[in-house]
């Protein structure tokens, strides 16, 4: 009997050695062993050595640490150093190679290397090269369930398999297999047999390499939702008739992104299913909750962020009684919250800590709100996420005694969100939702696989922004494997040939023909390369409670259901909204008439009546709330050099006598420490590095001549009003009067480039301004009575210009006043939007409004 023997074949071998070492844990299942890992021994090794594998935040620092005098991003050098380092390259030789990028990136990995062997480390990536150089002979084993074996995989098998180990590799007489041939080959320059199997595979594998013809046919759904659907309603008939859930597999090419779909309708179903799909912990229940408690622990108490925090369901929340009293208090600062019963006490952290008291912090945070408890009764994911962040924060507090700002420790633990992955472990009762990988050298008997359309399955390639193909192709022909397109096309080739592999008796393909979003799709290529025929998909059975109300929809003959009574309610007002030439109560026709003389209007306001009277309803009757109505930037940044020029302003009017450009600007600095101070601006890495340039930006608006034009006076700045104007009464805040050649003059600060969307003028075009005709016809009277005006104009803070000024149309004025107060006094509020529908693309109703053809047809015959 040979001592080492390779076995390149599409079968799988009829028994194993004692040591079996395979990918998945259902191909070790296959034969009655627990799944173990090249890179699991590979790590044991390793952990007897006294090295460890560094985990992400360990790694990360490493490499922020290596790259530091480089200008460069960890995150994005970090995979190409990695794979260096996997592949073993010469980096002594690379760091004189003729192209500077490899040169940077060879320097980059050579440093990083010597970071983590200073503290006993291994990269990941790395594992199965360091540990080749020492591991011993396990004895006979048998190696399965890889589509191939790269470079490092190679090695570290060639020193550990002893006599009577086996490999197998899948194989044919196909180019498809040229890899596996190859590293048989170098096996065989070890000493190691090689037996080729020249049999051909059968059915879906032996069809997919162009052997023979497979019958069964692939479905086509008409989106992703349909084709989940599809697929769980046939698991549910095999759990009905008895077949165990391990005996079924749901497999796509991305686990994670179809989760939450599968996850939704495997509830609506009462269909176990397990998804174990890794996501990164800002995507978990427990990740969202610490980047709110991050916010507060910055000292960002404004009443919506805190209020954030106190409904996440990790968090203790409130009663409704307390909730109705906080909305009307809106408590904004520390002491606020405190005298309006809420605790923040945990969240004041000082401006300097230890990495063990950032670290002891957090916990006592953790454990005070009670995140585990709230954890621990939701998704298993929770509590691995709580676990995982918990591990890692041991190996953010090292070394403990370092002394880190509260900026630079909230920085760190946001870090976390992104570099930290976590995934539950998989049910044993249930259908487990996988990857084609799962389940190399297993065997499933009935496997459904979704997705396969062109351009999902499989996945587009993407060359790497550090280190493109072309220069990893020039690397690979002088010796230095990399991954290329051709070597990562035969991989997923690969992976799915051992997919139909695994799935000898029933497999069942589909792909939707429209993607999530009602793009048309393709069939994949895998599909057209099987030969299969491809069938619509009809829906044969009612699966839940949900479906049968849903066919009963348009149907009187039910037994009797509250739910589904309300859903035909709805339904005919939808329908009624599609197909009837006029509106009702329904589209904003109320016939509830508005006070116009007991209300108070904004300029806004104003605007967004005078654009769409069903979007102001939306906003100012029912107060729907949405976020970014207004195009004006006027949180963030734009809110930060607000407050800055109100500053400099009331600056230079008290100092009248100065000039008061030379004045403003010799306040710049005091200024905004003052405006970052006020506003409890976050004091991150970003904004130190952010900071210069909004400095620099202030200052060049300083100095711009349209910021202050010769001879004009500053007056006022940030003033409240409140008058009347076309007959409206109208509230507001003017951002700078100035006193010009004896008149005053109005601007008004924008932070875009352009000047706002106005009104509706009388061709339906929202050319109609009404923010400066207000503020120069209603405010400066207000003000300033008897004085007399000048004019009016927007000034961009991004460019330093002036990007609009008032215009003043009596006629069109009039012609607005009486079309809104029209509606305002008759109730009729319906969808009215532009003739070009601009205003559409920055509505925040659309799934209310339901804009479409039926606004045309129904403006056109009227209300």
């Amino acid at each position: 009997m040979p001592l080492r023997t390779v076995h390149l074949t599409s079968a799988a071998p009829p028994h194993v050695q004692p040591h079996l070492l395979t990918l998945n844990r259902r191909a070790a299942t296959r034969y009655g062993r627990a799944a173990q890992s090249l890179a699991s021994l590979a790590r044991d090794h390793l952990g007897t050595l006294g090295w460890s594998v560094a985990s992400p935040v360990q790694a990360h620092r490493l490499l922020s640490a290596a790259v530091a005098d480089e200008g460069v991003s960890a995150r994005a050098y970090g995979a190409v150093v990695r794979e260096f380092l996997r592949v073993e390259a010469d980096l002594d030789a690379l760091e004189r190679d003729d192209v500077p990028r490899v040169r940077q990136v060879a320097r980059l990995a050579a440093r990083y290397r010597a970071l983590l062997r200073a503290g006993k480390l291994v990269d990941g990536a790395e594992l199965l090269t360091v540990a080749a150089n020492s591991i011993p002979r396990l004895g006979a084993l048998t190696l399965l369930g890889y589509v191939r074996l790269t470079r490092d995989e190679l090695r570290l098998l060639d020193t550990l398999a002893g006599e009577g180990s086996e490999v197998w590799l899948p194989w044919a007489e196909d180019a498809l297999f040229d890899e596996n041939d190859r590293a048989a080959v170098w096996l065989e320059t070890r000493g190691w047999t090689v037996v080729r199997d020249e049999r051909e595979p059968g059915g879906a594998a032996g069809a997919f390499l162009g052997l023979g013809e497979r019958a069964a046919p692939a479905r086509s759904c008409a989106s992703p939702e349909d084709e989940v659907r599809a697929a769980l309603a046939d698991i549910r008939g095999l759990l009905t008739r008895g077949v165990p859930s391990e005996d079924i597999a749901l497999v796509t090419v991305d686990d994670a992104a179809w989760a939450p779909l599968v996850e939704a309708v495997a509830w609506e179903y009462a269909v176990p299913v397990s998804v174990t799909a890794s996501v990164p912990l800002a995507d978990t229940s427990v990740g969202s909750w610490l980047a709110r408690a991050l916010d507060v622990v910055e000292g960002r108490v404004d009443f919506e962020t805190v209020a954030r925090l106190l409904g996440h369901p990790l968090d203790q929340g409130l009663d409704p009684t307390s909730w109705r009293a906080l909305r009307r208090e809106r408590p904004g600062t520390f002491d606020a919250w405190t005298e309006a019963g809420v605790t923040l006490d945990g969240f004041v952290w000082p401006e300097q800590d230890t990495r063990a008291g950032g670290r002891a912090r957090l916990l006592e945070l953790l454990r005070a709100r009670g995140i585990r408890a709230r954890a621990s009764e939701r998704r298993p994911l929770d509590q691995v996420a709580l676990d995982t962040l918990e591990k890692e924060l041991i190996v953010l507090a090292e070394p403990a005694g370092e002394t880190l700002s509260r900026g630079a420790l909230i920085e760190e633990l946001r870090a976390l969100l992104a570099l930290l992955a976590v995934a539950p472990e998989p049910r044993a009762d249930a259908v487990e939702l996988v990857t084609p990988y799962a389940l190399i050298g297993a065997r499933v008997p009935h496997v459904f696989a979704l997705g396969l359309a062109e351009g999902a399955w499989p996945a587009p390639l993407h060359d790497d922004p550090v280190l493109d193909f072309v220069e990893r192709a020039r690397l690979r022909r002088a010796g230095v494997p990399l991954e290329v397109p051709g070597s990562l096309a035969r991989r997923d080739l690969l992976s799915f040939w051992s997919l139909l592999r695994a799935a000898p008796e029933a497999l069942t393909l589909s792909f939707a023909a429209r993607d999530a979003l009602g793009k048309e799709t393709l069939p994949s290529a895998y599909l057209t390369r099987l030969g299969v025929r491809i069938e619509p998909y009809e829906e044969s059975a009612v699966c839940s409670v949900e479906e049968a109300r849903r066919s009963d929809l348009g149907s009187d003959e039910s037994a009797p259901d509250e739910v589904l009574d309300f859903a035909r309610a709805a339904f005919e007002v939808e329908r009624r909204r599609e197909a009837h030439l006029t509106f009702d109560e329904y589209d904003g026709l109320t016939g509830l008439p508005v006070d116009v003389d007991a209300r108070v209007f904004s300029a806004n306001q104003l605007r967004t009546l005078g654009t769409c009277t069903f979007r102001w309803w939306l906003a100012y009757i029912l107060r729907i709330e949405a976020q970014g109505e207004d195009e004006d930037d006027t949180l963030g940044l734009g809110q930060l050099q607000h407050a800055v020029l109100r500053r400099l302003a009331r600056e230079a009017i008290a100092r009248r006598d100065e000039d008061a450009r030379e004045v403003m600007l010799g306040a710049l600095d005091h200024a905004l420490s003052e405006a970052e101070t006020e506003l409890g601006w976050p004091r991150t890495r970003t904004w130190a590095l952010q900071r210069p340039e909004v400095r620099a930006r202030l200052d060049r608006l300083l100095r711009a001549p349209a910021f202050l034009v010769p001879g004009a006076r500053i007056e006022a700045a940030e003033v409240e009003f409140e008058g009347v104007w076309q007959g409206f009464r109208v509230r507001g805040q003017v951002d700078r009067i100035d006193r010009l050649g004896g008149k005053l003059t109005v601007l008004d600060y924008k932070s875009g480039r352009s000047r706002p969307w106005g009104a509706q003028d009388t061709d339906r075009k929202l050319n109609l301004d009404l923010q400066l005709p207000i503020y120069l016809q209603a405010a400066l009277p207000a003000l300033y009575p008897q004085e007399p005006t000048g004019g009016a104009a927007y000034l961009s803070l991004k460019t330093a210009e002036v990007i609009g000024r008032v215009t003043l149309s009596e006629a069109a004025f009039e012609a607005f006043a009486a079309r809104t107060r029209r509606a305002l006094e008759t109730g009729a509020f319906v969808p009215s939007p532009d003739a070009a529908r601009r205003a559409c693309t920055r509505c925040p109703f659309p799934p209310v409004c339901r804009a479409g053809p039926r606004l045309e047809r129904k403006n056109a015959v009227g209300t």
